[in-house]
């Protein structure tokens, strides 16, 4: 599924396509620029259709080492 996500520290967007359902306290391992890291899931949000939460935004933050 493509959810756009937020990185926290730095508000940047994009476009990333993840496998799996994700939820809020999730650790995900994502690449950016090339730099791979550890991100814990935020928040996570989308439209109601049908009175189901349809995810596609979320937002990271760096995992605690």
């Amino acid at each position: 599924m493509l959810y756009t996500v937020t990185f926290n520290e730095t508000e940047r967007k994009e476009d990333i396509e993840l496998s799996a359902d994700v939820r809020a306290g999730d650790l995900l391992s994502l690449t950016l620029d090339g730099v791979k890291d550890d991100y814990t899931v935020m928040t996570v949000g989308g439209p109601i259709i049908g009175n189901t939460c349809v995810p596609s935004i979320i937002r990271v933050k760096k995992a605690q080492k």
